[in-house]
């Protein structure tokens, strides 16, 4: 009896030692796996931590300032700063005539700037030229010139900037105001400016909790309904040549719809849509949302194959920006007018980021 009792409590001992050894084997698979997921090769054989942010979401600013304004009797009273910050394209800033006119952002803290979108007052104009766009800790005083040197640039853009201007701040680049600064002696005149990143203070420990850094996705295919006459210039490939002087374009169509396959399975942060054409009222009722099944030329696509993440009623304007949930993913995006007519944009820009399958 006593050797039965001997045997069952080698046999319980054992069977606790193996208990212990497969449940630190199994942590330290999770914690092998989570490495994973917060280290990438460098492509040296080298492994290194993969960039983490936290979550990049819009930046609202508690002050707008400028150089100055002038008077624009349409609006009964100034051009002030707050015009690019009103959520109307028909309202801009205007300044007086300026060297190297500037507009700035109080975000109310300091702030690791990942993208701003700046839609020009009536498209390109010979005022918009060499755009700036960068960040300082000083606050600018209206009334006063603005040195080139006295904040940490995020980029110029050479030339003319079109309809839109999309620049991105490198990592590191941070500062409490956002300057937007034309190099160039003339007036400046801004419809809208949307400022995109994180607060600093919410910087966590990769090891506790990783998030891929938000970049700018490149298609590897592109398609659309229908393309207007065949023609090679209304082609869908027309929306990402990064050129607003060309569009893609559809035949009239019940909710047409232009279609990017990213390539893989990703979460998209923002998607910065350009009108392109004359005729801006066909671009309603804006619709951006992801799928895992392709949709198929020449076909209609319903409005509940894919989903949604965001509709925005009425006329889309010179720009639509969307943002999607966050647990909405897939492989294709979409971009659906929700009417019947004829689609035509000139630019999609896609930020996000890939789901690690």
């Amino acid at each position: 009896m006593l050797l039965v009792v001997a045997a069952i409590a080698v046999v319980a001992l054992v069977l606790a030692c193996v208990a212990i050894v497969m449940d630190f084997i199994n942590k330290s698979d999770k914690e092998n796996d989570d490495a994973n997921k917060r280290h990438t090769d460098n492509g040296n054989g080298q492994t290194v931590p993969k960039k983490y942010t936290p979550r990049v979401t819009e930046i609202k600013p508690v002050e707008v300032l400028q150089i100055s304004s002038v008077n624009i009797p349409t609006f009964g009273n100034d051009a002030v700063a707050d015009f690019a910050i009103d959520g109307n394209e028909g309202t801009y800033t205007h300044t007086d005539n300026a060297t190297n006119p500037w507009w700035a952002a109080d975000m109310g803290g300091i702030y690791q700037v990942n993208t701003v979108v700046i839609t020009n007052q009536k498209g390109p104009s010979t005022r918009s030229l060499n755009l700036r766009v960068g960040v300082t800790n000083t606050k600018l005083v209206s009334g006063q010139n603005l040195a080139l040197d006295a904040y940490t640039l995020c980029e110029q853009k050479p030339g003319l900037m079109g309809v839109v201007g999309i620049v991105s701040c490198p990592d590191g680049v941070t500062g409490q105001y956002l300057i937007v600064q034309f190099k160039t002696t003339n007036y400046m005149n801004i419809a809208e400016v949307n400022i995109y990143g994180y607060d600093t203070d919410k910087l966590e420990n990769p090891s506790k909790e990783y998030m891929p850094a938000v970049t700018e996705i490149k298609p590897v295919d592109v398609f659309q309904i229908n393309i207007l006459r065949n023609k090679l210039q209304y082609f869908p490939g027309s929306a990402i040549d990064g050129n607003e002087g060309t569009y893609m374009h559809t035949n009239k169509a019940t909710n047409p719809w232009w279609a990017a396959d990213m390539g893989g399975i990703y979460h998209l942060n923002m998607v910065v849509i350009t009108n392109g054409g004359s005729v801006l009222t066909r671009s309603t009722n804006l619709r951006v949302g992801v799928t895992n099944t392709k949709p198929v030329v020449g076909e209609d696509l319903a409005l509940d194959a894919y989903t949604l993440c965001e509709e925005q009623p009425g006329s889309m304007g010179v720009v639509g920006i969307v943002s999607c949930p966050d647990e909405v993913t897939g492989q294709y995006l979409v971009v659906q007018f929700k009417i019947t007519e004829y689609m035509h944009i000139a630019e999609v820009n896609i930020y996000g980021y890939e789901i690690e399958q």
